[in-house]
């Protein structure tokens, strides 16, 4: 997702370090994880997190900031959104500032390439099999489509290679240079086979579930059985 505004997390003068509790506390001096609240003036002790439970009303080992409370009610008279705002103006507002930041992207893709990411996952509990495709390069990814593979009888290397084409068709060749996809044989074939058709594009096996595959190999071994 496009990257939002967020509560700035560096260093406060002063702060021990980067959490966000600094935000509204203060260490105090010569009392080692004695921290005095800013919105409050309470002194609570224990550390950063028992801070940070003081401020989120967390009860049970302190006791809560009484000026966050306020701030809560004061928030309860603030109108909220109404259905026609959230799902026309706001999801249209929203909408055009995800495309935004994808078109910047595709600005990057351009200069230098882009890798298509496929990982497919099935639930055992209906057997229901999902394959999503994701674009990655250096300045962020982005969740591309989901494909639902479950009514597909044989998902053949045939299969494989028409769904990895069509998505490389999809989002541009021009863009594209590197295709992952984890080392069942059906979808290695499909990715050199796409590589035959595609000069420019390479298909790369994915290394966690390398490690994975090699991780279970080795546990099959006896000498690894009596290894806890």
């Amino acid at each position: 997702m496009p990257p939002r505004e967020e509560f700035p997390t560096e260093r406060l003068e002063g702060a021990p370090s980067n959490d966000i509790g600094w935000h509204f506390g203060t260490p105090v001096p010569n009392a080692r994880r004695n921290i005095v609240c800013k919105l409050c003036g309470k002194v609570v002790k224990g550390g950063i997190t028992r801070f940070k439970e003081h401020i989120a009303h967390k009860t049970g080992n302190v006791a809560p900031c009484p000026n966050v409370t306020v701030s809560a009610e004061v928030g309860q008279g603030v109108k909220l959104s109404t259905p026609y705002e959230v799902s026309d103006v706001y999801l249209e507002s929203e909408y055009q500032r995800v495309r935004d930041w994808v078109n910047g992207l595709k600005t990057h893709w351009n200069e230098l390439g882009a890798t298509i990411m496929c990982d497919g996952w099935t639930n055992s509990l209906n057997q229901m099999h999902i394959i999503n495709f994701l674009v990655y390069c250096s300045k962020g990814t982005i969740f591309w489509k989901s494909v639902d593979a479950s009514s597909v009888r044989s998902r053949d290397v045939e299969f494989y290679y028409c769904l990895l084409d069509s998505v490389v068709e999809e989002i541009g060749e021009n863009y594209i240079v590197q295709i992952v996809t984890d080392n069942e044989a059906a979808m290695k074939a499909a990715g050199k086979k796409l590589m035959l058709k595609r000069k420019h594009l390479y298909w790369t096996s994915c290394a966690a579930h390398c490690l994975d595959l090699c991780l279970e190999d080795i546990g099959k071994k006896p000498s690894s059985k009596s290894v806890r």
